[in-house]
């Protein structure tokens, strides 16, 4: 079972890429191979950051030239939140998920496995930071009940 894109694979799809530059689609899928190596395990590891920047920068590419969707979204949320711009991240997972990305579990490609779960991990914080100024044991020092054995202390949230 292969772990990513070997790196024959990604001069593959760059040489596709660079044979069609204003093709949104080669762009994208540029992208896609240069996210995949970067997260793939068995790779040198000190290329990933580089790896990392270059899929970002063909993704963009490609939305310059026209692409949308999930595919795209996905690629920035994890670049970005690799490169520690976690807003950007948030927001691309978010349009990622509503614009129909699948769910994890429903692909064999271990690196299409890998965005999906961080993505979804991304999806799910913006609707953590959604959620959070509606809880009550936010605003006020709410306790909340205990699950510990009948007669242990509830835990209380102090205020922030």
């Amino acid at each position: 079972r292969r772990t990513g894109p070997s790196l024959g694979g990604v001069v593959s799809v760059a040489a596709a890429a660079e044979s069609r530059p204003a093709d949104a689609s080669a762009q994208l899928d540029l992208a896609e191979s240069l996210l995949a190596r970067a997260q793939d395990p068995a790779a040198e590891r000190e290329f990933a950051s580089l790896w990392l920047a270059d899929a970002q920068n063909a993704a963009l590419a490609a939305e310059k030239l026209g692409a949308k969707g999930w595919r795209l979204d996905s690629v920035l949320a994890v670049t970005g939140a690799a490169q520690g711009r976690r807003d950007e991240a948030i927001a691309r997972a978010q349009a990622a998920v509503e614009d129909g990305m699948p769910r994890p579990g429903t692909d064999a490609v271990p690196a299409q496995e890998r965005t999906a779960v961080t993505v979804l991990a991304l999806f799910a914080q913006a609707r953590q930071r959604a959620i959070a100024p509606y809880a009550p044991s936010h605003r006020s020092g709410t306790s909340y009940p205990s699950l510990g054995p009948p007669g242990s202390r509830s835990i209380t949230r102090a205020r922030s």
